[in-house]
């Protein structure tokens, strides 16, 4: 699919003509493509799954042994194997997002039970050495601060630009072949059990709103 994409580059003329197409537009134009068309293939593989899975399929249990991966060393995305990892990194991207302005990727109340959760079905962690996919997030466990707003009840969710720590199992199944490295997709966790993720720093969504939690879970300023 990439090739087909990269054949679709008008190039004109000889070898000159293509290092000007290489050092214009076209090339960020083609990286760019090249991204949305790995990440697009690494969606599609989830939605399909899920279509499969149907109405039978349930939340699995979460195990609170993945908490215990807290102990493995941080593993950098494009390093991780299969089995147990230790992440940390920026949610980057999700296929969908919800409507409170911030790009929600999760929510919940707080304290709430994990089947009150609603999640994206698909979102993208990154590192300065890739990105990983993450699935089945409603059933994850999430340890974040409150959300300060005036909704009626308290709340907690998870955000496109939050810097968080992952624990899971790790499949690896790499897509991408743009010549940047760090923007291959390595693999997913959540397929085979619900990950743990703890908000380490929100984004940047103002001064009001900025808050960290500690390793022991304590939301600080």
């Amino acid at each position: 699919m990439l090739a087909a994409t990269m054949s679709n580059v008008p190039v004109a003329g000889g070898d000159a003509d293509f290092g000007r197409v290489l050092d214009g537009p076209w090339l960020m134009l083609t990286v760019l493509v090249a991204v949305a068309v790995g990440v697009l293939t690494f969606g599609q593989r989830v939605a399909t799954l899920r279509r499969r899975g149907g109405a039978q399929r349930r939340r699995p249990e979460f195990d609170l042994k993945t908490a215990e991966f807290d102990a493995v060393p941080v593993t950098r995305i494009s390093d991780a194997k299969d089995g147990p990892v230790h992440c940390v990194g920026v949610i980057a991207s999700s296929t969908q997002v919800m409507g409170r302005g911030r790009g929600c990727v999760w929510m919940n109340r707080a304290e709430g039970r994990r089947e009150t959760a609603v999640a994206a079905d698909l979102v993208m962690l990154r590192d300065a050495s890739g990105q990983l996919g993450i699935e089945n997030l409603e059933s994850a466990r999430v340890i974040a601060p409150k959300d300060s707003d005036d909704a009626p009840h308290d709340s907690v969710s998870l955000y496109i630009g939050d810097r968080v720590q992952v624990l899971g199992h790790f499949r690896t199944e790499h897509h991408g072949e743009e010549p940047d490295p760090a923007e291959h997709v390595y693999g997913c966790v959540g397929s085979d059990a619900p990950v743990q993720i703890r908000v380490l720093e929100r984004g940047d969504v103002g001064d009001n709103n900025r808050s960290t939690l500690n390793h022991n879970g304590e939301q600080t300023r």
